[in-house]
């Protein structure tokens, strides 16, 4: 998950307001496509302070449709899209016999379409990433979602997708050992897409009221639903860390969840937000694995079971 950071530097070597757009030296504009697919020196932070005031005063004079960000566009076509999905996948599962995994690899085919649109066109981006202040100034709650299918560059995209497809079929699979296959895809996706919006939550709640602009993308914080939904239900598989070191699946998991929670810490504490959202990591990683151990006790099985008593 993508964050942003503090202050932009122009290229001209002017250090220029967080709240403008341009700088007043060399009129140098800063683009949202320079903003959150940089990652590079020269536009590290989203002035979103200027994009909330442009979409007040756009509010009052104009209509909601032609107001830009405040359009009832991009919520007809989130929800659209998502109830699309739903209805698709249910049809499909529950009248095709399809392997596992189905699921993740149209979900990678449909993000990284989207993704690789939307770097290209920074209006869309614009309209769909998550803002703290754009969702609670305009209550376009849709980005708690819709950011999840946006990435900030080819890189970023390719580790996250990479990721859904190691463990996505995994997870799947183990649905369609306690689901029927009508419904197991259909509750998939379902964790899917309530992890995006979970993960953003403890973000948008943390910077919602702050002056400082606060954005984020990317579908790390379901990826890391997923990966908690596996955990759980093999606890100690082997994890090769970065493709190299063996160990427990639920080590892994533990140590994840408190180096990422040491990076936040730290990150907090210096004053500069990292790149990387960790909370979104932390929240998503901790969904998965509480809902899945609640559909797994839904059906009468005990997840913990094989972990605590694996010769059993």
């Amino acid at each position: 998950m993508i964050g942003d950071g503090n202050g932009w530097p122009c290229p001209c070597g002017n250090t220029v307001d967080p709240h403008l757009l341009t700088c007043p030296k060399c009129k140098y504009t800063l683009t949202l496509d320079k903003t959150l697919t940089g990652l590079v020196a020269e536009a590290p932070s989203p002035p979103m302070d200027e994009w909330v005031r442009q979409a007040r005063t756009q509010r009052k004079p104009q209509p909601r449709s032609a107001a830009g960000g405040t359009s009832s566009g991009p919520w007809l076509i989130t929800i659209l899209l998502t109830a699309i999905g739903f209805i698709a996948t249910y049809v499909v599962s529950a009248t095709h016999p399809l392997p596992p995994g189905w699921v993740s690899y149209t979900i990678i085919a449909i993000t990284s379409i989207i993704s690789l649109v939307t770097l290209n066109n920074p209006r869309l981006l614009n309209r769909y990433v998550n803002s703290s202040q754009l969702i609670r100034s305009n209550h376009d709650y849709y980005r708690l979602l819709s950011s999840g299918a946006l990435h900030a560059n080819v890189l970023h995209l390719i580790l996250n997708m990479y990721t859904l497809y190691s463990f996505g079929p995994v997870v799947e699979s183990g649905l369609g050992q306690i689901f029927p296959a009508s419904v197991s895809s259909t509750i998939y996706l379902s964790l899917y897409l309530s992890a995006i919006v979970a993960s953003n939550i403890p973000s948008y709640l943390r910077h919602r009221n702050n002056r400082t602009p606060f954005s984020s993308l990317g579908a790390s914080g379901a990826i890391c639903a997923v990966i908690g939904a596996t955990v759980l239900m093999n606890p100690r598989a082997t994890v090769l860390l970065m493709g190299v070191l063996p160990m427990p699946a639920f080590v892994f998991f533990l140590g994840f969840l408190i180096i990422s929670r040491m990076l936040s810490l730290k990150a907090n504490a210096s004053g500069n937000r990292s790149v990387v959202d960790h909370s979104a990591h932390i929240t998503g990683a901790l969904y998965g694995f509480v809902v899945m151990a609640a559909l797994a006790y839904s059906a009468h099985i005990d997840p913990f079971a094989s972990f605590l008593h694996p010769h059993s």
